[in-house]
């Protein structure tokens, strides 16, 4: 990249929600956040796991690379049930770990939350004083037949309130969506774009100063 990564809006830290797993597959989270992790502490949450003989709700917390946090939340299996109450409890469990007097205290001071899944947004905005919302939307899913039904409105409501948006599709990116009002829509369909990326990176830049 022509931007040295060091310099990257302003070596923010990053809370990141994802519907990937970080040893899954090295595809676009882990090119960009393995970067961004030269120069900030990265918080990489993934969703929740459900588990019967687990009676109170933790985090296991491992560093797959040097300054990423990996997270998943270990919930008893009575969440499955409720998602209202596993999203509010993921919060808390965030929330504490961050705190003063956590694990990560202050490491995460007016983060940039960066959202790979529209779901947890309405949960999760406004709960850790961001300075910035970039929605990286990899996967188009909304039109699919087995999409949730709550996908929708959340992705309008993330969309709305989003600095930045990265797309892989064309009908997003060309911001035909009324809720959009990002003034950095960006097509990203390769998994890391170099001159799309360094533009956005410069108006985040602008926008956090």
């Amino acid at each position: 990249m022509t931007t040295r990564m060091a310099d990257v809006i302003s070596a923010r830290p990053i809370i990141v929600h994802s519907h990937l797993r970080w040893d899954f597959a090295w595809q676009r989270p882990q090119q960009l956040f393995s970067r961004f992790a030269h120069s900030r502490d990265v918080l990489y949450v993934e969703e929740p796991q459900f588990f019967d003989d687990v009676v109170k709700a933790v985090v296991d917390r491992s560093e797959p690379h040097s300054n990423v946090h990996r997270i998943i939340p270990r919930l008893p299996s009575a969440y499955r049930d409720s998602e209202s109450a596993t999203l509010t409890t993921v919060r808390a469990l965030l929330l504490d770990l961050v705190s003063a007097t956590g694990e990560l205290p202050h490491r995460f001071d007016t983060p940039i939350q960066w959202f790979f899944t529209p779901m947890p947004a309405p949960t999760m905005l406004g709960a850790f004083g961001e300075g910035a919302v970039v929605y990286d939307c990899m996967d188009d899913v909304a039109p699919q037949r087995f999409a949730p039904v709550e996908r929708a409105p959340r992705e309008r409501y993330l969309l709305a309130r989003a600095d930045v948006v990265f797309s892989s599709s064309r009908v997003l990116a060309d911001a035909s969506w009324d809720n959009i009002t990002s003034e950095m829509t960006m097509l990203m369909e390769e998994a890391v774009a170099t001159r799309r990326f360094n533009a956005t990176v410069k108006y985040l830049r602008r926008r956090l100063q």
